[in-house]
């Protein structure tokens, strides 16, 4: 069984303010690209809240402000689903790279730290990493076709 895209996709490319209202245009943008590739509804939706999380984590976090924009891209190839956020120089990214390493769901009773559980349960891979001149990356991948059991 496959959940590979049936159209061609273009690539997607934006920049987004660093402030939470921007996050559901943000979320909207990548839908309707998803939705234009063909990509099922349940992993458009499970791509949209890694991409939620992962929004408001950099916003959070000082990554991206009004003044200093988010990047995001994405390509569909080889039936996989790659978003990459590209944050501005910042001091707290390091922070931030940091925080992406931890994947454990929060004791009960913590109202913090289960965005990055959920990225990392709807996504197949996340890899954080800084560019050469010191910009956080974010890439997240999820896989489109179901591999045969």
């Amino acid at each position: 069984m496959s959940d590979a895209p049936t159209k061609p996709s273009e690539p997607l490319r934006f920049a987004m303010p660093g402030v939470l209202e921007e996050v559901p245009k943000a979320r909207h943008k990548v839908a309707t690209w998803l939705s234009k590739a063909g990509v099922p509804r349940r992993v458009a939706n499970e791509v949209g809240l890694a991409l939620t999380e992962v929004c408001n984590n950099a916003i959070e976090h000082g990554t991206a402000t009004k003044t200093r924009p988010m990047h995001l891209s994405g390509v569909i190839e080889g039936g996989i689903v790659a978003l990459e956020f590209l944050g501005d120089h910042g001091g707290s990214a390091q922070r931030l790279d940091e925080s992406f390493t931890w994947a454990a769901l929060p004791e009960s009773g913590h109202d913090r730290g289960r965005g990055l559980y959920l990225i990392r349960a709807y996504v197949d891979e996340l890899i954080v990493d800084s560019t050469r001149d010191g910009r956080l990356r974010i890439r997240l991948m999820k896989r489109l076709k179901k591999l045969e059991e």
